[in-house]
């Protein structure tokens, strides 16, 4: 649970502000008010995912749903990975492929990626995973985690 309070709490933010009240608003510190911020990334975690479902991606990133926080969604097989303040540590070799986005609709590019890649991460439960992600899946983590930097596969397009 450490993992998630440090998350939310960010230094550079007032716990107001993390969970989107006025800055003029106080808040008592303590568990009651862990649970309802917990709440909160729970229930965006979810509208998340069924955003994803609902417009058959394979993942999305907060900001597709105007929330500006270092969150991603991403399938791996059939199983729906959460991934929060994710870090792409290593990479190796490089692929290109087409790409297609939510948020740039019926329009596919080539995008080179890593073949290989390093995560690290928190999971939706505030547990801090590392995992190696290869050809495809590291190919949708790197997808999202541009997103979160504010780039969109049309700023990596290949020129064939």
């Amino acid at each position: 649970k450490g993992g998630i309070i440090a998350f939310i709490l960010e230094p550079s933010l007032s716990l107001a502000s993390t969970i989107g009240l006025e800055e003029s608003i106080v808040l008592p510190r303590g568990p009651t008010i862990f649970w309802i911020v917990l709440k909160i990334w729970l229930e965006l975690i979810k509208d998340m995912k069924d955003t994803m479902i609902e417009y058959d991606g394979v993942g999305i990133a907060a900001p597709q749903v105007g929330v500006l926080k270092r969150i991603v969604v991403v399938l791996n097989g059939k199983k729906m990975v959460t991934l929060i303040n994710p870090v792409i540590s290593e990479r190796e070799g490089e692929e290109i492929d087409v790409e297609g986005c939510l948020s740039v609709k019926k329009r596919t590019v080539s995008v080179k990626r890593p073949a290989k890649i390093k995560v690290d991460a928190l999971d939706e439960n505030g547990n801090e995973i590392s995992f190696i992600a290869e050809h495809y899946y590291a190919r949708e983590i790197c997808h999202e985690v541009d997103h979160l930097d504010g780039i969109l596969i049309v700023d990596r397009e290949e020129c064939e």
